[in-house]
């Protein structure tokens, strides 16, 4: 994966997408917040080619936000501008993530990169896996219009699906507890802060003040696993014409597409419904054991019923949607309910 475009001091900082697990962009509304967003995808779709990445680009309050977007090579479906198709989407990834898991279960390797190394291009042709990367500009207005179930596909993601290549770069300018959920940006160690009001808005991005005193637009606040505390940085700007310029030319060389990969309006759950798991034939074996032990844990089931992560992490799912036991709070195992 190709790095951020991002400077510190005039020098440039090299980093593997990747690596970052996941990344959060936050500021006030004109300040960088989008223009690195598009930064950040021509420099991708500029270093990698269709097989090794594909986008969901989601930009719910701007209705043209990635239009100039439209028939790239590397893209999963047509640029999305509708908080239903958003969810729906998220539900793919969802689906998606789990197949992933799978699939490395059946190969017998830990995680991604394994899997990659592990398995030559050639032998997976037909299913090779790229990186997914997930894009979604200013989420408020699909956590107002879909709160909880939106919080729980995204909050997924965020915690299982790295493991699998898939990645999320989410923006917002909000700061709103309903928007900015602990849970989920609990679980995005990488943040990237623009512009923002006050320090204490900028200790809830950065866990640190001084977004507060950023002037200009592009400069930003960055904070990865590697980047601690806050770190000033001043991020490249990219005009309207270079996107065009920079998608032209991926076209040229992939060619341009018509239709969508994956069709979203085709999926069952394309109209709004709550998000269901079908049933586990180890449901009830897990609901058994965690009543037992009084907690409850991916890895506890893992070792109890012998099964693998992804199959374990689906059954803690479903026993917290079906109120046995209660959400995720840090690392401490989950609170038995019945």
């Amino acid at each position: 994966m190709a790095s951020l475009g991002i400077t510190e001091k005039k020098e440039r900082i090299e980093c593997d997408v990747a690596e970052l697990s996941h990344l959060l962009i936050g500021g006030r509304s004109n300040t960088g917040k989008t223009t690195f967003i598009h930064r950040l995808i021509t420099t991708l779709i500029a270093k990698n080619d269709p097989a090794s990445l594909r986008l969901m680009l989601a930009d719910n309050g701007d209705k043209d936000g990635f239009k100039l977007y439209t028939g790239l090579p590397h893209l999963l479906t047509a640029p999305i501008n509708e908080t239903t198709r958003t969810l729906s989407a998220l539900r793919w990834a969802n689906k998606e993530m789990e197949r992933r898991y799978e699939i490395l279960e059946s190969a017998g390797v830990e995680d991604f990169a394994e899997y990659r190394q592990k398995i030559p291009l050639q032998l997976r042709m037909d299913d090779p896996l790229p990186v997914v990367l997930v894009v979604i500009d200013e989420i408020a207005d699909l956590m107002s219009d879909y709160g909880d179930d939106a919080d729980k596909l995204l909050r997924r993601l965020a915690m299982m699906s790295c493991g699998v290549g898939i990645h999320l770069v989410l923006s917002t300018a909000s700061y709103e507890p309903r928007i900015l959920r602990a849970t989920l940006s609990a679980n995005i160690p990488s943040v990237l802060c623009f512009s923002v009001d006050t320090a204490e808005v900028s200790d809830l991005f950065v866990y640190d003040s001084g977004a507060e005193e950023l002037i200009g637009k592009g400069s930003a606040l960055v904070t990865t696993p590697n980047i601690f505390p806050a770190t000033p940085v001043y991020t490249q700007g990219i005009t309207t014409q270079e996107v065009k310029q920079c998608v032209l030319n991926v076209k040229r060389k992939y060619g341009a597409v018509d239709e969508d990969g994956i069709d979203l309006k085709k999926l069952s759950d394309y109209k709004f419904e709550l998000f269901s798991f079908e049933e586990d034939e180890l449901y009830q074996d897990a609901k058994e054991a965690v009543i037992e032990a009084g907690k409850a844990s991916t890895s506890y089931l893992q070792r109890r019923l012998r099964v693998g992560y992804s199959r374990a992490a689906r059954l803690i799912d479903m026993l917290e949607e079906r109120g046995v036991i209660g959400p995720q709070d840090g690392s401490s195992p989950r609170e038995v309910l019945e």
